[in-house]
């Protein structure tokens, strides 16, 4: 068994040995709205404290917590496992509710809600007024893993764990709303993959999480939101789902780029909807959709990283480097750095010979590299980038930088090969998701992201799966072009594709291939 001291009271819990412990905490309520790093083992959050005796420490808690700490008995609760009668403490803060977010105005005659896999985003409008108001906050299952796959195998290890994953996302949809009684949305609309949609409305995950994959729910219909066996009141549209892995997110997005584009200079083009579960679509005609989609993991979101956060108010967004040295486009690096940050930074150093192509540190031969020597420093675990005495850029950062661009080219390639189409012949490609706002397309090439010609052909289009669901709720083609969708998609299947594990390791490198 669990035990676990918080706030002077004890609670024990079940133990299964496939999960860690911060994962047992996420399932008994511990850690709601804490931004984790999904179990990376780079935030420190979710430390806990040894009263039995303590497993030997790994290289990670060697880098987040001192060795006083160490030697008291911290420990990281994503990176061990019960074993045998275990009792642990827990700093009663992380039991507690993050106020990580505001809820909704009261009077909002209609919502649109995009559930991403790291963040949630929202947009709305007053009753009577014109501009939409918007927010977004951390998706609490964070707790539970970084990816999809990790989420689904977590609800499999138990129901309880299942149920933390549904609870948690409709206590927060709930509370958005403020209450489940107190306010309530005429026109509701819930986009998000498939695995968000099935959490969300406590669907058996079976049909996602073993091969032969298949959806046993595909959307398109109006659902009753609740809690557990508790009726909230709410009612929201689902869009259609297009394939297991590919959601009711990328059928918005698709309908927002047909509603918003002349379809005759449209097709064929590309849809990257960049995010933590990357979804991409090759459409070749009105009626003939390539999508598959790839693991990225949460970098994009600025989650794991080493000064990352999400987007949002002094977080910088980019860099530049010019006679005055390194400095961030917009933001302070003292208030994190974002995924697209990220992103254009590891671009830059690439640009100007600071990294090579494998993604390690060299030597800074070039004039502009030469303004960046005052800048690194040695740290445990190699060299890093220190602005404003804060470490901003290790190497494991590149690495997580590099499978974001290893699955990117994997994707694309694999789209290219089942439509049998030329790169040349893409006309547009649609730049969407964490990467659709801030990003420059040279930093996408520069990263070999995409092959250099597209540059000038990339559309960087923002957040298209909420696009997608607002035009839902104010134009009155979405549903009609939305619900044809489904039949005209076919998906490939790249995972399940022979060699795809060492096709994806040989693309780990920051050059197209």
């Amino acid at each position: 068994m669990l035990h676990v001291i918080s706030d002077h009271q004890t609670h024990t819990l079940p133990t299964y040995p496939c999960a860690t412990l911060a994962q047992h905490l996420f399932a008994a309520g511990c850690y709601r709205g804490h931004p984790l790093c999904a179990g990376i083992g780079t935030c420190g959050r979710c430390r806990v404290r040894y009263h039995s005796e303590p497993p030997m420490p790994d290289h990670k808690e060697g880098e987040i917590l001192s060795p006083r700490r160490i030697e008291q008995g911290w420990r990281l609760g994503c990176r061990h496992y019960p074993q045998g009668d275990v009792t642990i403490e827990v700093p009663a803060a992380l039991w507690q509710r993050s106020g990580s977010f505001s809820p909704c105005p009261e009077g909002l005659s209609h919502l649109a809600v995009d559930i991403g896999t790291t963040a949630v985003k929202w947009q709305g409008i007053l009753s009577g007024e014109r501009v939409p108001i918007s927010g977004h906050f951390l998706n609490p299952q964070i707790g539970a893993g970084a990816d999809v796959m990790a989420r689904m195998a977590y609800a499999q290890v138990d129901t309880t764990f299942a149920a933390a994953l549904h609870h948690s996302l409709m206590e927060v949809l709930a509370a958005l709303l403020q209450g489940p009684s107190s306010s309530h949305i005429p026109s509701l609309v819930v986009t998000g993959n498939s695995v968000m949609m099935y959490t969300l409305l406590g669907l058996s995950l079976e049909g996602l999480a073993t091969a032969p994959y298949r959806l046993e729910y595909q959307g398109n219909t109006i659902e009753k939101m609740t809690v557990g066996e508790v009726q909230t009141g709410l009612q929201a549209y689902i869009p259609p789902l297009l394939a297991p892995f590919v959601g009711a997110d990328i059928a918005c997005g698709l309908c927002h780029l047909l509603l918003h584009h002349s379809h005759e200079d449209l097709f064929p083009f590309i849809l990257a909807d960049f995010g933590t579960n990357g979804e991409f679509v090759l459409a070749l005609a009105p009626d003939r959709y390539l999508v598959t989609s790839v693991a990225m993991g949460p970098a994009l979101e600025g989650v794991g990283l080493t000064r990352g956060r999400m987007a949002g108010p002094g977080v910088c967004t980019g860099f530049t480097l010019g006679p005055q040295g390194l400095a961030p486009l917009s933001g302070q690096v003292k208030y994190g750095v974002s995924g697209t940050g990220y992103l254009s930074l590891v671009s830059m150093l690439k640009r100007v010979g600071a990294l090579d192509v494998s993604g390690r540190f060299s030597s800074l031969s070039h004039p502009l590299a030469r303004m960046l020597k005052g800048l690194f420093d040695e740290g445990p675990s190699g060299r890093v980038l220190v602005m404003d005495k804060r470490p901003v850029l290790t190497g494991r950062d590149v690495e997580e930088i590099l499978k974001v661009k290893a699955s990117c080219n994997h994707a694309l390639e694999a789209l290219l090969e089942q439509g049998e189409i030329k790169q040349g012949a893409i006309k547009r490609v649609f730049i969407a998701g964490s990467l659709g706002t801030h990003l420059r397309p040279l930093d996408l090439v520069e990263l070999g992201c995409v092959p250099r010609p597209w540059e000038k052909k990339m559309v960087m289009v923002g957040n298209t799966a909420l696009g997608g669901a607002w035009d839902f709720l104010t134009h009155k083609e979405a549903h009609k072009v939305m619900s044809r969708l489904a039949g005209y998609v076919k998906s490939v299947d790249l995972p399940g594709q022979q060699n795809f594990t060492a096709d994806y390791v040989s693309r780990m490198q920051f050059a197209y291939s």
